[in-house]
């Protein structure tokens, strides 16, 4: 199995365009090389807190949201491994992945409310992966969660210990990795729509996405020329 190692760098490096340049590039080489299988990234909560805003630019909110979609679109699946304080652009990368995974003594916390401003679209997904109550308590009354609270909030999957972070990598990249990534791809858009398609537009839906992996088994199994009659 391909698998990339990416190290995020600091929240304000990624701020920066240097930073959104080299995150593009990456899911430029992600897009086109089919021998990659996972994507890890790592170094979430390392490096600088978020600060105050030092440059009033929402475009730079809005080019981040267009690549966290392009994470969410990979044709590969993704993993954050949290090690520190998570915030600002890390906390929304986490939020994009499919799985997440924290390490011993990590924490969460949203503090742009508290500085005035908003954070990026962690607003949108927040709630719909931890519940309105939770999100609340994190978004506007600024708690600090631990390890262990987001994993019991659902924020992330699962806690470890510094020790068993690579073994866990292991472990969830083999859960996640499927002989046919499309059915990831399908299963993972099809997640999403479910907050906000009605059951019959749902249904065509995955009639539509289990056609297409239904499409991709039948043409690594029996090749071009048989794919339509095996899917009669």
């Amino acid at each position: 199995m391909g698998m990339i190692r990416h190290n995020v760098g600091t929240t304000a490096d990624l701020m920066t365009p240097q930073g959104l340049l080299r995150f593009s590039q990456l899911l430029d080489t992600l897009e086109q090389d089919s021998d990659c299988h996972l994507l890890l990234f790592e170094g979430l909560g390392h490096g600088r807190d978020v600060g105050p805003v030092v440059k009033l630019d929402v475009d730079i909110y809005r080019k981040w949201e267009q690549l966290f979609d392009r994470v969410r679109q990979l044709p590969v699946a993704t993993i954050a491994l949290v090690d520190g304080r998570c915030t600002g652009l890390h906390l929304e990368l986490a939020l994009v992945v499919d799985a997440s995974i924290a390490v011993e003594g990590s924490t969460f916390e949203i503090p742009e409310i508290r500085m005035g401003y908003l954070p990026g679209m962690s607003i949108f997904r927040l709630a719909k992966q931890v519940g309105l109550g939770a999100a609340r308590r994190l978004l506007l009354k600024g708690e600090t969660w631990s390890a262990t609270s987001a994993v019991n909030n659902g924020l992330i999957d699962e806690m470890c210990e510094p020790s068993q972070a690579q073994q866990r990598i292991v472990g969830i990249s083999q859960q996640l990795t499927a002989e046919n990534i499309t059915a990831v791809r399908m299963g993972r858009r099809l997640l999403e729509e479910s907050f906000s398609t009605s059951y019959e537009d749902g249904l065509g839906h995955f009639f539509a996405a289990q056609h297409r992996c239904f499409s991709v088994i039948a043409l690594s199994h029996f090749g071009s020329s048989t794919v339509q009659e095996e899917l009669r």
